[in-house]
């Protein structure tokens, strides 16, 4: 029932800010007053989160009353506005046509089978059960949202707010059935938010229908919307900034404009890194615009806009200051592994370009793979550069172009990266030349390439490439409709799309809907290792032993990407009473684990040890001054339990430094 009740709330906000743009409080379409909606569920929702961790509340109960104050602010904003719409809802002005509606409905029709995807199925992406889910469990175990003592960095110092959304799903579900919703609902909203983008750049009722399906039928989109990753969400936020951004270049350059630009902004930016050189060239773009006519407005903008961002990343950045002694920081949780290039030069940025495009141009031909490979290695080899260059290539790996596989990590989006070049090409030499899409055109360039400067290649980059093809698809759209002849070229491009997008919406690599391998035939406690099927039967059994012992305080050590969460999961916890923290922790978050600074007043003595290292050396470790030797061991899994009695005092001494 709580879940319903927080996606009511999303639902009332929305309609509460719609029916005040039908009234005539807010000017535009009524798509428009869904993303202010949004936006204002996005920043309560970040400042609730924030509020009752400071207060300890952070529980499900302190979440359900959270939410029903605001069912009830939002339920009377409806009421109070409702009087006032009545007659005046509209959000078409004249029937749409087949078309239109034919696209529509095709958007539609895929979204349905990854929402059930996302309601049926566990959370499996890697990244899940490494940080994005393992986060949530800590905060939901100790009621904030605080730092706290972990092996695994990334739980600490990426931008939270998606996982935020999922912490409210968790608390209040009290489970991870829901987990997935928050990607899901920013695809749907960036469906709405791309139509008003082609809109806004002269698509009429067709090319706004087309942008909506284009984004729809990403290949990496249908594949993403079902985890509990968080690139569609950073992609909502930046769609609902260009929507303000465009708007305040056309003119509207009003609180109206600005406040939810400023919310898109930061809620952008507590999100995903990938935003802050995503981000840039939408700004910049609209302040030049607008600093020849407005100077002094658009400085204020400007100053107000940095100032939201502040206030509403405040909480992280003060605790990666208090951790890590800077506000922004990115770990290297591994040799290489910094996201950030180290060589910044012409060559350099060609061979990321280079490198990051033909991630999208593989193809299940082997020797055509190959054979784009080997030209990309003459080029590098011709500009002087290693195409495996550790200083722009990411950790250990090394460059070749992949076979596609329709999963959330490595699938690329060939079709709609044709489109989006054609687009271009159309814009720049075509006849029906548009300042505003050639300047859009310019953005997105832009946008690409600080991108391609600013991080490293890595084959897993078409999931961070999802936000930058959401906003190419408008552009796409608007171009092909405005050198359409009678919406031929738009029609024939929405059929090819909508026919090619099918197997990525049933058929996930890890997670199909049919087939001997469908999510469906398998009990949920083994999915959650549907992309490591051998940590199964190792993780069960663990499980299994640590509930007949009755241990309620077990002690992780793990190394920096190894799978968390499914303990969690397997074990019950925390709803079980059992807490699962990490000790003997040796990076910068170690001294979260003294007396004092985890908020029970005293260190955590576990009873039980698990390292998920395959690596932990020795018979026995010491945890807190208590000795535990170890007892059992399945594949990467170790089981230490006390050495019992006085014995454990005396080798505690003899282990001790003199």
């Amino acid at each position: 029932m709580g879940v319903w009740l927080s996606l009511s709330v999303l639902g009332l906000l929305c309609l509460g800010a719609s029916e005040a743009q039908l009234a005539g409080r807010l000017r535009g379409p009524a798509r428009l007053a869904v993303l202010t909606g949004a936006l204002a569920w996005g920043v309560l929702l970040v400042l609730g989160t924030e509020a009752l961790s400071s207060l300890g509340w952070l529980t499900g109960t302190g979440v359900a009353l959270f939410w029903t104050a605001g069912l009830a602010g939002a339920g009377g904003l409806c009421l109070l506005l409702l009087p006032e719409a009545a007659g005046k809802a509209r959000w078409f002005r004249r029937p749409l046509g087949r078309a239109v509606a034919a696209m529509v409905a095709g958007a539609v029709l895929l979204a349905l089978p990854v929402l059930g995807v996302a309601l049926l199925s566990p959370p499996t992406t890697w990244d899940s059960q490494t940080y994005h889910m393992a986060r949530v469990m800590h905060w939901a175990q100790n009621g904030s949202v605080a730092h706290y003592p972990t092996h695994i960095l990334r739980q600490l110092h990426h931008a939270p707010a998606a996982e935020y959304a999922i912490l409210h799903l968790q608390l209040l579900a009290g489970s991870d059935r829901y987990a997935s919703l928050p990607q899901w609902l920013a695809m749907a909203g960036c469906a709405v938010g791309v139509s008003l983008i082609a809109g806004q750049l002269g698509a009429r009722w067709r090319g706004q229908a087309l942008a909506a399906l284009l984004a729809v039928s990403l290949p990496m989109g249908l594949l993403q919307a079902s985890t509990t990753q968080n690139d569609y969400v950073a992609a909502f936020w930046l769609v609902c900034l260009t929507v303000f951004a465009l708007r305040a270049i056309a003119g509207e350059l009003d609180t109206q404009t600005l406040l939810p630009a400023g919310a898109a902004l930061a809620l952008g930016v507590l999100t995903k890194g990938t935003v802050l050189v995503l981000a840039p060239p939408i700004v910049v773009w609209a302040a030049l615009r607008l600093m020849v006519r407005k100077p002094a407005q658009t400085a204020s903008a400007a100053m107000a806009m940095g100032l939201a961002v502040l206030a509403l990343n405040a909480g992280p950045l003060l605790r990666n200051t208090t951790t890590f002694g800077a506000p922004m920081v990115r770990v290297a949780e591994q040799p290489g592994s910094a996201y950030g290039n180290e060589l910044h030069s012409p060559p350099a940025l060609l061979s990321n370009v280079v490198r990051n495009v033909s991630i999208h141009l593989a193809t299940d031909v082997a020797g055509a793979n190959d054979r784009l490979t080997a030209a990309i290695e003459r080029l590098h080899a011709s500009i002087g550069l290693d195409p495996s260059d550790p200083r722009t290539t990411w950790a250990t790996e090394r460059f070749r172009v992949r076979k596609p596989r329709a999963n959330e990590s490595l699938q690329g989006n060939p079709l709609h990266l044709g489109l989006i070049g054609a687009a271009a090409g159309l814009a720049l030499l075509g006849r029906r030349r548009s300042r505003l899409r050639l300047e859009y055109l310019a953005m997105l360039a832009a946008g690409f390439g600080l991108f391609c400067l600013a991080l490293k290649w890595q084959p897993y980059h078409s999931r961070l490439h999802l936000p930058w093809f959401v906003l190419a698809c408008p552009l796409a759209a608007a171009v092909l409709e405005a050198t359409s002849r009678r919406g031929r070229r738009v029609v024939l491009t929405a059929a090819l799309v909508f026919l090619l997008a099918w197997p990525y919406a049933l058929a996930n690599e890890f997670r199909p809907w049919f087939g001997v391998r469908s999510f469906l035939a398998r009990p949920r406690a083994e999915q959650y290792f549907v992309m490591r099927p051998v940590l199964r039967e190792p993780y069960l059994d663990l499980a299994h032993r640590l509930e007949v012992l009755g241990v309620q305080r077990v002690g992780l050590i793990t190394g920096h990407n190894d799978w968390e969460y499914p303990l969690w999961v397997l074990l019950g916890a925390p709803a079980s009473g059992i807490q699962l923290r990490h000790v003997n922790v040796t990076n910068d978050s170690a001294v979260l684990a003294l007396p004092g600074m985890t908020g029970h007043g005293e260190a955590f003595v576990p009873e039980a040890v698990v390292s998920l290292r395959p690596d932990t050396s020795g018979e026995t470790l010491e945890v807190n001054g208590r000795l535990f030797r170890r007892q059992y061991r399945t594949g990467p899994l170790t089981l230490y339990l006390p050495v019992p009695g006085p014995q454990a005092a005396a080798a505690t001494a003899m282990l001790s430094p003199p």
